[in-house]
């Protein structure tokens, strides 16, 4: 199986200066899934997946944050609802 990437969007709003983006590589959906970034975004079970083109967004009930970008998101079988739904 290929590697695939993610890394995380650290918002304009927010000064970059002394933050390091959460970056890492990962094959399976499992192996994203189990990253304490990714669990530390989706731990209120509530909460849900979307992916829209490369972005992965995590919908809580307030609304919609994009956490990050994925590499090749067509080789990721998440559990999301599209951003229609």
């Amino acid at each position: 199986m290929t590697k695939n990437y993610f890394k995380q969007r650290i918002p304009g709003y927010v000064d970059p200066r002394g933050l390091v983006p959460v970056e890492f590589e990962f094959t399976k959906t499992e192996e994203l899934l189990e990253h304490p970034y990714i669990k530390r975004c989706i731990e209120d079970e509530n909460t849900s997946f979307l992916k829209e083109d490369n972005m992965l967004i995590v919908r809580y009930n307030d609304g919609d944050f994009v956490i990050g970008w994925v590499k090749n998101p067509d080789d990721v079988e998440l559990p999301v609802k599209n951003k229609n739904d």
